[in-house]
C-alpha cells in the first residue's frame, strides 16, 4: 500500500482516504490502536485540511479511524481550520484543549451545551465540552453547568460528567453541583435526584453520601438506579473512603456504613470523604474443599 506521506497534491490524498474509506464499507467497529490510524496521521502537513474535509463524509470505521488521526496529526499550524472547522467537528475538541485554543471555540461550546436536544443525546460530547469550558474557569458558566447536570437523563453519565470535572486543575464543582442539588430539594424530579446523588456527593454535598451508598450496595432504597450507576457510586466509595463493593457486599456494606457514618467527613481542602478505615469485603466466599469419600468413587 502506498503511504499517505508520499502523496505531493490534494487529489491523490483525497483519492487514498476515499479508497481506505471503500475498502472498510460496512465496518462498525474499530480501536485506536488500529495501526491504520498511524498511517493516516502520516498525511503531510500542507494536506491535513483535506483530510478533515474528508472525514465529514465518512462513516463508521473510516469516521473514526480518520477522526483519531486528524486528532493526533493537528499542529499549530492548522489553527485557522480546527476554528473554522469545530462547530460541525466537535471532535476537534482534543485539538484545541491542546493548544489552548478554547476561549476562541467557547461560544460555540456554549451554544450547544444550551442545547438540551445535544446534550441529552451526545453525552460523551457534552462531557468533553464541559471540561474544555470550566477550564477557562468562567464563573458566569457555572450556572450552564449545572443545568446541564441536573438535566442529563442518566444518572452514570451524570456521575461521570462530575468526576470529568474535578479532573480540570483548580475548577471547583460545588458551585454547580450545589445548585442542581438545589434545583432537586425544592421537589422537582425526584427520580432524578437519586440519579445526581453520586455527582453531587463528588462535589461534597453531604446529604448524597448515604445515597450513593445505597447505589453502591445495589440500588434497593433508590428510586431509580442502573448497573452502570453503581459502578460509578462505587469508584467512588474505592477512591475516597477505600471502600471495596462488590456486586454480592451490599448488604456487609451497608452495615459498615451504619456504624461509620457518622464519623465520616468531607475535607474541603483535599475535596475528599473521609472516615474510618472500612474492612476488606471477599470478593467471592470460597468454598471449603471436598475431600471425596470412599463412596464417591
Amino acid at each position: 500500500m502506498v503511504s499517505i506521506a508520499d502523496l505531493t497534491s490534494e487529489n491523490e490524498v483525497r483519492r487514498w482516504l476515499e479508497n481506505q474509506a471503500a475498502h472498510m464499507a460496512g465496518e462498525t467497529g474499530w480501536s485506536r490502536k488500529d495501526p491504520l490510524v498511524d498511517e493516516f496521521a502520516r498525511v503531510p502537513s500542507a494536506y491535513w485540511g483535506v483530510m478533515l474535509d474528508a472525514a465529514k463524509h465518512f462513516t463508521s470505521k473510516a469516521r473514526g479511524l480518520t477522526e483519531e488521526a486528524l486528532i493526533r496529526s493537528a499542529g499549530v499550524e492548522h489553527r485557522e481550520l480546527v476554528l473554522k472547522a469545530f462547530s460541525e467537528q466537535l471532535f476537534l475538541v482534543d485539538v484545541v484543549t491542546r493548544y489552548g485554543w478554547v476561549e476562541d471555540c467557547a461560544d460555540t461550546m456554549r451554544k450547544r451545551l444550551k442545547d438540551p436536544k445535544f446534550t441529552s443525546n451526545r453525552m460523551g460530547d457534552t462531557t468533553q465540552l464541559l471540561v474544555a469550558l470550566a477550564s477557562l474557569h468562567d464563573e458566569r458558566d457555572f450556572t450552564l453547568f449545572a443545568d446541564v447536570l441536573r438535566s442529563t437523563r442518566y444518572g452514570y453519565w451524570q456521575a461521570r460528567m462530575a468526576r470529568a470535572l474535578t479532573t480540570v486543575p483548580g475548577f471547583d464543582l460545588d458551585a454547580a453541583a450545589t445548585s442542581a442539588w438545589r434545583y432537586y430539594e425544592q421537589g422537582q424530579y425526584p427520580d432524578h435526584q437519586d440519579g445526581f446523588a453520586v455527582a453531587a456527593a463528588r462535589a461534597g454535598i453531604a446529604a448524597a453520601l448515604p445515597i450513593s451508598v445505597l447505589h453502591a450496595a445495589g440500588g434497593k432504597g433508590t428510586k431509580w438506579s442502573s448497573g452502570e450507576l453503581q459502578d460509578e457510586a462505587r469508584a467512588l466509595l474505592r477512591d475516597h473512603l477505600g471502600l471495596h463493593i462488590d456486586a454480592d457486599d451490599g448488604t456487609a456494606a451497608l452495615a459498615w456504613w451504619e456504624s461509620a457514618k457518622d464519623q465520616v467527613r468531607w475535607d474541603a481542602d483535599t475535596r475528599r470523604w473521609t472516615g474510618p478505615k472500612p474492612p476488606v469485603f471477599p470478593l467471592k466466599q470460597e468454598q471449603p474443599a471436598i475431600t471425596p469419600g470412599a463412596n464417591d468413587f
